[in-house]
């Protein structure tokens, strides 16, 4: 039984595995689509600064007013900075992607690397070529549904489904059994023994001769059959002071205590887990609303700040620096 339930744990050891690696690959597909969302950010930045950086090098070379070497090194320093975020966010940084227990047990979001190093990811996880003269786009998109769930629901699954619960469950199950197979070692011992076998005597191994004696010869002896001998018996013994059964009983008793104490541990940890997935769900909501918000407010600024700078009311400055924003709140 007890080499059974050592199957059901490795059992839940891959149950573990393929929940993570599933986890991984979900993953992996939000970091290849915020990658492409990203660079398509980063695009509409470094064509904005473009746009900014030609019209004041039109200026420039034409000797105008708003055409001054400094601005046009500014605006061109602005344009290559997001040429630069444009090229990064196509080919990608070698940085860890979102991953599971990497902050939470799910996988805390941190997409920091680009669309090539996140295709290659996902490629790796799903197990097909990495490399094949194709790039992998993310098909669905992510929903824009305020999602809610129910906390005694969702406790009571997770707690019931959880693979580690069960399979420490199992362990504490095995431990109990162990305790009851080593109590065995605390009992007297009464064995019931018998033995029945042939026995050759003689004074050779082989009898030689015509007519040898009846002991001339061992092994004619034995095949003789004349000298077969049996033994029954029982046999009671108790060990003194019974020290190996007391401290098989004491290192089971212990074992069995830390295994529940890892599982109630387990469940707190599964709970905390929980509550901050859920949390972190109503707070990127809530972010999700206040950042569209701000791009919305970017975007106006932008827009104002190019009319007020076409009618010589705001500087280069205020310019570039709106741009910046708004690039920011699009990423």
């Amino acid at each position: 039984i007890i080499a059974r339930m050592n199957t059901d744990i490795s059992l839940g050891e891959f149950e573990i595995a393929v929940r993570n690696l599933v986890s991984d690959v979900e993953n992996a597909y939000w970091d290849l689509y915020f990658g492409y969302r990203d660079l398509d950010a980063k695009i509409m930045a470094r064509d904005s600064a473009l746009e900014t950086w030609r019209r004041i090098h039109a200026l420039y070379e034409n000797g105008r007013r708003g055409g001054e070497a400094e601005k046009e090194a500014q605006a061109r320093e602005q344009y290559f900075r997001y040429q630069a975020e444009v090229e990064n966010a196509l080919s990608g940084r070698l940085l860890n992607g979102t991953h599971t227990n990497n902050g939470s047990q799910g996988g805390t979001f941190q997409s920091n690397h680009g669309v090539y190093v996140a295709e290659r990811r996902l490629r790796k996880l799903m197990g097909i070529p990495i490399n094949d003269g194709r790039l992998i786009s993310p098909a669905d998109e992510p929903s824009l549904a305020r999602v809610d769930f129910d906390w005694e629901e969702t406790l009571v699954e997770s707690l019931d489904r959880r693979p580690e619960i069960r399979r420490q469950r199992w362990a504490i199950k095995k431990y109990e059994l162990e305790l009851q197979a080593n109590e065995n070692f605390l009992l007297p011992e009464l064995d019931l023994i018998g033995r029945y076998r042939w026995r050759g005597f003689g004074k050779n191994f082989l009898a030689e001769g015509s007519n040898p004696g009846p002991y001339e010869g061992a092994l004619n002896t034995l095949f003789d059959g004349n000298l077969q001998e049996w033994q029954l018996g029982l046999e009671f013994s108790v060990p003194l002071g019974r020290r190996q059964a007391h401290a098989a009983m004491r290192n089971a008793e212990l074992q069995l205590a830390r295994s529940r104490a890892i599982l109630h541990e387990q469940e707190r940890t599964v709970v905390q887990s929980l509550s901050n997935a859920i949390a972190d769900v109503d707070r990127a909501y809530a972010v999700m609303q206040t950042t569209f918000n701000r791009r919305h407010a970017a975007r106006q600024e932008v827009a104002a700040v190019q009319a007020a700078y076409e009618s010589d009311n705001a500087t280069l400055d205020l310019l570039l620096e709106a741009q910046r924003r708004q690039a920011e709140a699009d990423s």
